[in-house]
């Protein structure tokens, strides 16, 4: 009696295609960021003027492994700046505004909840 090859090996296709997509996309939740990257990385804004004049919208991009954004699977991130008498940032938004000039560039900072992982991007009162 001759066994065919085929359902071997689309058996073991199979396999190895499950577990990759068990590993770290399909439903796991097991997407750990590895950094942050925030954009724009250095932003100017006038205090004096209105806005949208003196704000700037920063957008964070967390590096995840692949197949976890495809599934909708980004992380929350919390916002904050190191000058909170000069800029306000909007926790949950990235959306900073300038309410006094700075002395020079103040950190922007996106984290995931625990502080585990940061990016940093700048952000300059005029």
């Amino acid at each position: 009696m001759k066994l065919s090859r085929r359902p071997t090996l689309s058996l073991f296709l199979l396999c190895v295609f499950s577990s990759l997509l068990l590993s770290c996309g399909g439903n796991s939740t097991n997407c750990s960021v590895q950094g942050i990257v925030v954009n724009p990385a250095n932003g100017l804004a006038d205090h004096m003027a209105l806005a949208p004049g003196n704000q700037v919208q920063f957008h964070a991009v967390p590096q995840v492994q692949a197949g976890c954004v495809e599934n909708g699977m980004l992380p929350v991130l919390n916002w904050s700046t190191a000058d909170p008498n000069d800029i306000v940032i909007g926790p949950s938004t990235g959306l900073a505004t300038c309410v006094n000039s700075t002395l020079q560039a103040e950190t922007i900072t996106a984290a995931l909840p625990d502080g585990s992982v940061k990016g940093n991007a700048t952000l300059t009162c005029h």
